[in-house]
């Protein structure tokens, strides 16, 4: 293997690292020195804050040294008046902690606030909060972007990463190479607010998501930076739909003592970190413990260990906005000693008893981008600490696994049911399939989570496996013995059935066979057996098909996943409706074979109210998974689960295919014939000579009623059969058009004999083969739970 190419290498001879490198290092010191600075001295040489605000709207460049005492107004400060004013106001929400100069303009603006809770704020906040935010527009005094450029020393370093990252774009975008005129076009500078700059926010309101983490979530009794704790928040802004979204990270700190909150972006122009101090509205508790807090972190980086990686990911983020934030925590009705048990049981949980754990709740926010003129304020912003959110998730893939485990009970006993060839050869294949594909979905949504949520990866992983043993063992199992049952039996489709064809031309098969026999003078029995599926074979097909659909809808989930919020909607609607309608194919098998039951009721009733609960929680109730409410949608699939199964009930009591005409039905063979003396004169395997004849004597011998009397091949006991007295008819005649919709009723009214009661019973006591055997009921369909062969020639049976 050749060795990695010098990382110089890559650049222009214009570029130099080491010395990009030292200006860097002395830049981080002119910023710390700064920093040592007090609060009169206003900014000092941090990068990106060399411009106030008001100098900036009279089109200066450069600010200079203030020669006036700083005080928090625009002239002095990167905060517009405006700005200014109302981050005071949040944070002085429940009570007053910062005052502006009392001399501005808008001193009567000023709002104090009332302090909701009697606790204390939260001591660690360390979780995610979700709320909407709204684009302000200030009529009276528009804002002004201040121009933040590049430091001279990486502007060469900057217009070729991003000449670099054009040139991928244009690639990317115009594989065939035309048109690369392009990469002539002038460079643009990092403070053009083009639309698409990360953070450029255009629509006038959307959704905000805040994650915080703190850095110190339990204070040290050894480094005590009086209640001041630094964190990192990731910023996600959306629209409404979902379609632009904005990802950012900012650092700040948080003041226990007051619950407020200020954040700031970090890029090679601007270094909004080092100005935290200066930018906490007014000298005092707050500035103080906001430069010993950063201190305290700065002293932990040795600036001699800086990397230029460091400096290429500075440079790439001179092409957002910047921003800097102002928050406030609403209060608790905890004292700061319950909290604390609270954050040692979150964090080493051993089962200590401790007050039920509030919330985490912004009463207010607002994010301010000085280079891009953008204020956005935040409303409803609320959510869960971290730990209490994976606790309820864990919760949730608990109940997850349970269900899963639920299914996988019912499909054994399922299985177990229906594990002869007649019963498998009544079920559909694609029924299970569509449950195996559901199952195998789940598998891979729990598998990515497992990697997504790291904490919870024992549990997406347990998850997993259930629902994958569920799918790829069980299920597979259960489909593969389905479709070697029913791969000898003849296709049938809608068009098939409407022209009114036979389900099983077996008999047909049969009849054709003795002609030939006939025909060539032999009287031989046709003893053939119908070819056995090799279940390795088909397992092995089956499987390979399982597992590529199953990557395939792994790379379409990983796509979906980045599309816009409406795009996904329409998704999942289509993906929870197809994967809910899995009773439609077996009740279409129903209506093609004539078969009045199934899958028995336990797993039909079963795993249709299994398979609808999460659906049903996850549309309807607030989840961990911050899932839109639908409650429509959950309406729709229960009424539509219901619908599939009340169709199945009918089935099951009026008879498969009782809402279809009997014309455009097919023909599906009947057991339990009506038996005529022209049967007997043309073949039908019975012995004439067995006939008895019952009743009064009469010299008309159509109103006599004959018993053919016989051995059962399978019990050897007597069987007795009701012979209807029509010489010149056969039950071929009397039973068409469709002998399995024809009613006992419509029978007694064309031949009286079997209007008795006691000859319909007989009726159904006898079964007769398509290869003209017959036997008790009973046996029969006994013999016929494990083979669908006639027990006497062993020809294929149709199912009953």
């Amino acid at each position: 293997m050749t060795s990695d190419p010098n990382v110089q290498e890559r650049y222009p001879s214009n570029i130099n690292r080491s010395k990009i490198l030292e200006f860097a290092k002395e830049e981080i010191n002119s910023t710390r020195s700064a920093m040592l600075s007090d609060y009169e001295s206003g900014y000092g040489n941090i990068t990106g804050f060399h411009l106030s605000y008001g100098d900036s709207k009279l089109g200066k460049n450069y600010s200079g040294p203030i020669e006036h005492p700083f005080v928090e107004n625009e002239n002095f400060s990167i905060l517009p008046n405006v700005i200014s004013r109302r981050a005071a106001n949040i944070w002085n929400s429940e009570g007053q902690v910062v005052q502006l100069p009392k001399d501005r303009a808008d001193a009567h603006m000023g709002v104090i606030g009332i302090k909701n809770n009697t606790g204390v704020y939260p001591l660690n906040i360390t979780g995610s909060v979700k709320g909407t935010f709204i684009k302000v527009e200030f009529e009276d005094s528009p804002l002004h972007p201040i121009p933040l450029p590049i430091p001279k020393y990486l502007a060469d370093l900057y217009e070729y990463r991003l000449h670099e990252r054009l040139k991928r774009d244009i690639d990317y975008n115009n594989p065939t190479g035309e048109d690369n005129d392009s990469f002539d076009l002038p460079i643009p500078q990092p403070d053009d607010s083009g639309i698409k700059k990360v953070g450029n926010i255009t629509v006038p309101e959307g959704i905000v998501k805040l994650s915080f983490f703190n850095h110190d979530p339990v204070p040290n009794a050894e480094i005590d930076f009086n209640g001041t704790t630094l964190l990192s928040l990731n910023l996600r802004l959306n629209d409404e739909f979902e379609s632009d979204e904005h990802v950012m990270s900012l650092h700040g700190i948080y003041d226990q003592g007051t619950g407020n909150i200020i954040v700031g972006s970090r890029s090679a122009k601007f270094h909004g970190i080092a100005a935290l101090p200066q930018l906490s509205l007014q000298n005092g508790e707050q500035y103080q413990k906001s430069k010993m807090a950063l201190f305290g972190d700065f002293n932990q980086t040795k600036i001699e260990d800086l990397k230029f990686q460091t400096v290429e990911d500075l440079v790439d983020a001179s092409e957002e906005c910047e921003y800097v934030g102002y928050f406030h925590v609403e209060s608790t009705n905890l004292t700061k000693e319950e909290l604390q048990q609270i954050d040692y049981e979150l964090l080493n949980p051993i089962g200590r008893p401790h007050r039920k754990i509030p919330n985490l709740k912004l009463t207010s926010g607002l994010l301010y981008s000085p280079n891009c003129a953008i204020a956005l304020d935040l409303h409803d912003c609320q959510g869960l600490r971290d730990q209490v959110y994976d606790n309820g998730l864990k919760r949730i893939i608990l109940v997850a696994s349970i269900v899963v485990l639920c299914q996988i009970l019912i499909l054994i006993r399922q299985m177990a049911q229906t594990n002869t060839p007649s019963a498998l050869s009544k079920l559909s294949f694609w029924t299970i399939s569509l449950m195996n594909m559901a199952d195998g979905s789940m598998s891979v949504i729990s598998l990515l989570c497992s990697m997504i949520f790291t904490d919870l990866y024992i549990q997406f992983a347990v998850c997993a496996f259930l629902a994958f043993t569920c799918s790829s063992v069980y299920e597979m199992k259960y489909a593969i013995q389905i479709y070697c049952t029913q791969l000898n039996e003849r296709p049938l489709d809608w068009r098939t059935m409407l022209q009114g064809t036979p389900i099983d031309e077996r008999a047909e098969r049969l009849d054709q066979a003795n002609n030939r026999t006939n025909e060539n003078g032999q009287n031989t029995t046709n003893n053939g057996q119908t070819m056995t599926a090799d279940e390795h074979a088909v397992g092995a097909e089956l499987y390979t098909r399982h597992f590529f659909t199953m990557l395939v809808f792994l790379f379409v989930l990983l796509s979906v996943i980045t599309w816009p919020k409406k795009h996904r909607q329409v998704f999942e609607y289509i993906f929870l409706t197809i994967f809910n309608s899995f009773w439609i194919p077996q009740i279409y098998r129903n209506i093609l074979r004539g078969s009045r039951t199934s899958f028995g009721w336990e797993f039909i009733i079963g795993t249709s109210i299994l398979r609808l609960v999460p659906v049903i929680y996850v549309e309807s109730f607030p989840n961990p998974f911050n899932h839109h409410r639908d409650i429509f949608f959950v309406v729709f699939l229960v009424i539509w689960m219901s619908v599939q199964i009340a169709m199945m009930v009918l089935q099951e009591i009026l008879g498969p295919r009782f809402f279809l005409s009997e014309d455009y039905l097919p023909k599906a063979y009947d057991y339990h014939p009506i038996i005529t003396k022209g049967d007997i004169e043309s073949g039908f395997h019975f012995d004439a000579e067995n006939l008895i004849c019952k009743g009064d004597s009469s010299n008309d011998e159509d109103s006599r009623t004959l018993t053919y009397v016989t051995d059962c091949a399978i019990c050897m006991q007597k069987l007795e059969i009701p012979v209807v007295n029509k010489p010149g008819e056969t039950n071929q005649e009397l039973n068409s058009p469709s002998p399995s919709h024809q009613s006992l009723e419509s029978s007694s009214s064309l031949l009286p004999s079997f209007g008795k009661a006691t000859n319909i019973i007989a009726r159904r006591k006898y079964m007769v083969t398509p290869c003209n055997h017959v036997f008790h009921t009973d046996c029969l369909e006994n013999w016929m739970m494990y083979k669908l062969q006639c027990p006497v020639c062993r020809n294929s049976l149709p199912p009953f």
